[in-house]
């Protein structure tokens, strides 16, 4: 039997009167001895430590992974002869709950200087360390929340610098805006201006408008962040409108390339309509448009920008003056195959977007193309049908008074050059503050408040009104507001509830202004009215097919317009659905004259109209090659 290490039997002599927890081991890491107060340590409630420690290792009482930690340590201690003192966290082994001390780790040694064993001590603070994580914790809790005030609060003076950054940007541009828009409605007016002045002047207006575009652009993609895929969602969006977002980008993305952006736009091309997702397709003719740069090599040379409306279809063309492709590479692109080769910048992979969103919104793409001569990219949409807020065209009567209210004088002048020159026997009044034009509509007498015509800008500057507010108040049963605003829905809607239609600002010089004739005294009694622009064609029909019809012809949509109060209501009216360089639709025509009260309607095209919901049910249809029905009309 081996002999006891003196030291052992020395330490059970003094155990009991040592105020601590205390227990020693030998180099087995068995627990050889200690004092009660141990028991109280582990959460014991036995009497004494013989029952309960002596003879066993920390794996008899502690979960695997504490007697694991607690036995490695007693072995560093053995094998480095050195002390450890460390905060340890143990599990009472009656309430499962953990518990702090501060702990001694002390090698022993016998008489002879060899060791025998480990002694251990520990200080139970469990109390102070919960007065202590509950004090951390109060603290982190009054921390964290004081650092959501002061983010939030950070946050707010954030978004009020943004909103007053975002004020004054929207304000210099609306400055901007307002001089060009009067340069864009005079220009056209100055018939004592070299054409060579008038076209610098042009490119001047152009470069401006193209800065304050810009502006907002940059400041909105910084403020909103950009979108990294495309929402699915489709709408009916005024297309002159993102074709020119888009080319104001490209001129400055290649401000420094010597290439020049020209853009043409037919009058019905300016107030055409497509239903499309608006980002994907930016981002379709934004890719057409790098490819087109990419073939000019750097070289001084052209891109092109055609919108114009065909064959009830949206039409814009994107040609170039550059190297061209050849017919494999037109075959590839055209059946979706990858293209790649010979384009900068990874250019060329944007024809799979460009495929895509053609695809997804119904277009079509073709591409015409000779090498060394150029390259025309041909995408067409069908037309979307005219929101009823959209003014497309100024109806007035002779004795109509017009008010013209807008925060900048320019415009004022710009209004009267074009009046002057197309209505000039029209009055107009002047006002530049929303509570003066109030005030002069509300005095008027109750016929002549009948005969106003308001023509209000939105955004009346540092003003506490709006042009909506001054049209609701005077309660003007006829008002257009002229705005740049004509994408956000809630003027929209607020227009709408006040039957008022919205002309986008940037067609105030392009809008057509007529006057409606009144209704004669005398009725012109005629068998039917055709309303077509191919000449050739209505003579014919005229002079084969109804040789015994009194029939009156019209070649434009405006020319019977101004006519249309001529005709008794039974009339048979005969209209095409299209007419070059006008900006309304035979279905539009119908709209119109179905509103004044005539019934006998058809639509003369050689469009296939069979499942188009588009088309009003009081609109009958007739064939361009069926003319024989319109000799049976009664």
């Amino acid at each position: 039997m081996a002999k006891t290490p003196k030291i052992f039997t020395e330490l059970s002599y003094i155990a009991t009167v040592i105020p601590i927890p205390v227990y020693w081991l030998d180099t087995n890491c068995i627990i050889v001895g200690g004092n009660d107060l141990c028991l109280s340590a582990i959460g014991s409630h036995s009497k004494t430590i013989n029952e309960v420690l002596i003879g066993k290792t920390f794996y008899d009482y502690y979960p695997n992974e504490i007697a694991y930690e607690l036995t490695k340590m007693i072995k560093i201690v053995l094998e480095t002869k050195k002390s450890i003192i460390a905060e340890e966290k143990i599990v009472d082994i009656i309430t499962g709950k953990f518990r702090y001390y501060d702990t001694v780790r002390a090698p022993l040694f016998d008489c002879d200087g060899s060791i025998v064993g480990t002694i251990c001590t520990a200080i139970e603070v469990t109390a102070k360390k919960e007065a202590e994580e509950t004090k951390l914790a109060r603290a982190k809790h009054i921390f964290e929340k004081n650092k959501f005030e002061f983010e939030k609060k950070i946050h707010e003076v954030e978004k009020h610098q943004q909103t007053q950054i975002r004020r004054i940007v929207e304000q210099v541009v609306h400055d901007i805006r307002s001089p060009i828009a009067t340069l864009q409605m005079i220009l056209p007016h100055c018939d004592n201006i070299s054409e060579k002045i008038r076209l610098t002047v042009t490119k001047s207006v152009t470069r401006i408008q193209d800065i304050a575009s810009n502006l907002l652009n940059q400041f909105k993609l910084q403020h909103d962040g950009y979108l990294g895929k495309f929402d699915s969602k489709q709408s009916i969006s005024l297309i002159n409108s993102d074709i020119l977002d888009v080319i104001t980008e490209k001129r400055y993305e290649y401000m420094n390339s010597p290439v020049n952006f020209i853009t043409k736009i037919s009058q019905a091309g300016h107030f055409a309509f497509i239903d499309v997702n608006i980002l994907e397709f930016k981002c379709m003719l934004s890719n057409i448009i790098n490819n087109a740069v990419d073939a000019l090599d750097n070289y001084y040379g052209r891109v092109n920008i055609h919108l114009d409306v065909i064959d009830n279809k949206v039409q814009i063309i994107i040609e170039d003056n550059g190297k061209g492709m050849t017919y494999l590479i037109k075959q590839k692109i055209l059946n979706s195959i990858s293209v790649t080769s010979g384009k900068k910048n990874g250019h060329g992979i944007g024809y799979e977007q460009i495929r895509n969103a053609i695809t997804n919104n119904g277009g079509e793409l073709n591409i015409e193309s000779k090498i060394n001569i150029g390259t025309q990219i041909i995408v067409t949409f069908p037309i979307a049908i005219t929101p009823g807020w959209m003014c497309s065209l100024i109806e007035l009567e002779a004795d109509n008074l017009v008010v013209i209210l807008d925060d900048d004088p320019s415009i004022h002048g710009a209004w009267d050059a074009r009046f002057k020159k197309e209505v000039p026997n029209i009055i107009l009044k002047h006002f530049e503050q929303g509570i003066e034009a109030i005030e002069y509509i509300t005095n008027l007498p109750t016929f002549q408040k009948e005969k106003v015509f308001l023509l209000t800008d939105y955004e009346l500057l540092k003003q506490n009104t709006n042009g909506l507010d001054v049209i609701n108040q005077t309660k003007c049963s006829r008002s257009i507001l002229v705005t740049s605003h004509h994408n956000n829905e809630t003027v929209r809607n607020i227009a709408k509830a006040s039957n008022t239609k919205i002309l986008p600002k940037l067609l105030a010089s392009e809008v057509g202004i007529i006057i409606a004739r009144q209704v004669p005294t005398k009725t012109k009694i005629v068998d039917l009215v055709i309303i077509d622009d191919d000449e050739l064609l209505v003579s014919t029909i005229i002079k084969y097919i109804l040789v015994d019809k009194l029939v009156d012809t019209y070649n434009t949509a405006h020319e019977f317009l101004l006519n249309v109060h001529n005709y008794s209501k039974d009339t048979n009216f005969i209209i095409d659905n299209e007419f070059k360089g006008e900006c309304i639709t035979g279905i539009e025509i119908s709209k119109k004259l179905y509103a004044l009260g005539f019934r006998k309607l058809y639509l003369f095209s050689g469009g296939d109209y069979t499942h188009d919901n588009s088309i009003p049910s009081y609109l009958n249809i007739i064939a361009k090659t069926d003319v024989e029905v319109i000799k049976n009309l009664k």
